[in-house]
């Protein structure tokens, strides 16, 4: 159980540079024996061969690590596993819940939840820590399995691909995810706890009440996301330029600035952003039928019955109607 909770603990950074602390480990030992027995002519040897190559090995890697979770996904990109996530599986700690069976998570004592921030009023900093809707809604989740939720900034590419769940990252991954047929290749979802449309960001003022307006335009859109999707199925009809953006925060910040003059969205967001901001304003909403859920590592049953059943007592008690007025200034229609 202690080496179990040591190896959760570790980083992907940490779990690279392992064959490192273990390298040195066994040089250390040899050379302790050679002093033991009085082999100076051996130690000397020893190091001279083993120094070098421990100390490039671990330069080597400490570089190519770089920040310990864009490192995962281009080392899954290449076609490889780490054996992370697999020992991480073998050591996780089954936890009992009123929905029936032991849920498995990464960490014990822990409910870790991959988002990518800001996608406020979802998921974004505030103080020091991580706040939001979405947030709100894991914590009931980790409240009833007696644990604490644990959040964990990562691309959103790797959460819509799986990848964040497949590689042993995290439990569950809420980040104003859309279902779609795609997403639910990589993953599981809970059932849907959100409904959204696309809507469409401009400056005060700007005439722009519409995609048709922004011909020969400039149109910004966030990677992996269903406006992403959206924006491209119609660019050839209405003829703007498509400019993406990593996050929610860059594309709201071009529009203020005039990087671009629209960017399309989830609704939720963009009129709370306009809200914040009045010298900017939605102008159109465009019905996709959109439906947040919780992603899950596939065949994780436990875990998906678990949150469903969570989101479900808190429907029928009223809990989910306060989180919602809380951060929307309303109860949900």
């Amino acid at each position: 159980m202690l080496l179990c909770s040591v190896l959760g603990r570790l980083t992907v950074r940490s779990w690279v540079l392992l064959p490192v602390l273990f390298a040195g480990s066994t040089v250390g030992i040899a050379a302790v024996l050679d002093l033991a027995v009085g082999r100076a002519h051996v130690l000397h040897r020893d190091l001279t061969v083993s120094a070098p190559l421990l100390f490039g090995f671990a330069a080597a890697l400490t570089l190519l690590s770089g920040d310990q979770v864009r490192w995962t996904f281009r080392w899954q990109r290449l076609g490889l596993r780490f054996p992370y996530p697999l020992l991480v599986a073998a050591c996780a700690q089954p936890t009992t819940t009123e929905a029936g069976g032991p849920v498995q998570l990464v960490h014990p004592g822990e409910l870790t939840t991959c988002t990518h921030l800001p996608y406020e009023p979802f998921q974004f900093p505030q103080g020091g820590r991580t706040v939001g809707f979405d947030v709100d809604l894991v914590d009931l989740v980790a409240r009833d399995l007696g644990v604490r939720q644990n959040i964990v900034d990562t691309p959103f590419e790797g959460i819509q691909s799986g990848e964040s769940l497949n590689s042993g990252l995290c439990d569950v991954a809420a980040a104003a995810m859309t279902i779609n047929d795609v997403r639910k290749r990589n993953m599981d979802f809970s059932d849907p706890y959100f409904d959204a449309e696309q809507a469409l960001l401009v400056r005060r003022g700007a005439g722009h009440r519409d995609l048709a307006a922004l011909r020969g335009k400039r149109l910004g859109v966030q990677l992996g996301t269903t406006g992403e999707e959206y924006a491209k199925k119609n660019a050839a009809a209405f003829g703007y330029q498509i400019v993406q953006f990593e996050d929610l925060a860059l594309q709201e910040t071009a529009v203020q600035t005039g990087q671009v003059d629209a960017a399309v969205n989830d609704n939720g967001v963009l009129y709370h952003f306009a809200r914040q901001h009045p010298e900017t304003e939605v102008t159109a909403e465009f019905p996709t039928g959109d439906r947040y859920g919780i992603g899950i590592r596939k065949g994780n049953a436990a875990l998906v019955r678990e949150v469903d059943d969570v989101l479900g007592r808190a429907h029928r008690s009223g809990e989910y109607d306060r989180i919602y007025e809380k951060w929307f200034g309303r109860k949900p229609r």
